[in-house]
């Protein structure tokens, strides 16, 4: 309904925990539930919403929406989870074709920005929270920002997949260019670099990766509800 993807790690002070769909939304969102405590969880945010273990938050880890081909490329011992059949179409099929229906509920959201369904990719670190347009972002290009005083590189590759990470290696903060053939380098050691996949391929920091961000796609209905004080960077 929101567009969001999120993967946390399922475990709390060394406590595995089991989740299910708990039948309840929170900003328009699934509020999930573990069946160790009943604790009713965000999927957006990752926090304990209420129950035994309210106040906790799961860790996000970053992820990528890519082609299976080339995730299996770069990573062949990869378990694939299947459905046993083909699924061919969505009870919400219609929903998303509809750009006027937004959520079941009226929720406040950011409308002077950009409207509800457009698709954002968002980021946060802390308490600070920012946000991409997608159709801004194009192909093989990157886009730089600052983010609660840290700056970060958001990078969409050539296959789609949309990552970022944090500009920093080595003592030095990381201002990235894009030069003749699409070459990318840093204006600070002169490194060629990989931004797809964060690394440094030739020069001094060759071999150097930087720190990947978790990345949320989300309708920005959604995550301007959440994080009403987000920054939107726009690529163009």
């Amino acid at each position: 309904m929101c567009h969001t993807g999120v993967v946390h790690v399922r475990q709390i002070e060394g406590r595995r925990l089991t989740f299910i769909v708990s039948g309840k939304l929170w900003r328009n969102s699934l509020v999930m539930q573990d069946k160790e405590t009943g604790t009713l969880w965000s999927h957006v945010t990752g926090e304990a919403l209420h129950g035994p273990l309210a106040g906790h938050r799961l860790r996000m880890l970053p992820v990528v929406q890519t082609t299976w081909r080339r995730w299996y490329a770069e990573h062949p011992d990869t378990k694939l989870l299947a459905k046993p059949h083909e699924i061919r179409s969505s009870r919400y099929a219609d929903y998303f074709r509809d750009k006027r229906r937004a959520g079941l509920f009226r929720t406040e959201w950011l409308r002077r920005k950009m409207p509800a369904k457009t698709l954002v990719h968002g980021i946060r670190i802390g308490p600070h929270a920012l946000a991409v347009r997608d159709d801004r972002l194009k192909r093989g290009r990157f886009v730089q920002a600052e983010l609660g005083g840290e700056p970060v590189v958001i990078v969409r590759a050539a296959d789609g997949g949309v990552r970022a990470f944090a500009a920093r290696a080595d003592g030095h903060r990381l201002t990235f260019r894009r030069g003749k053939k699409g070459v990318v380098t840093d204006r600070e050691t002169g490194s060629r670099w990989d931004l797809a996949r964060g690394m440094a391929a030739a020069g001094p920091l060759k071999g150097t990766r930087l720190e990947e961000l978790p990345v949320q796609p989300a309708f920005w209905f959604a995550w301007s509800a959440f994080f009403p004080n987000t920054a939107v960077v726009d690529p163009s």
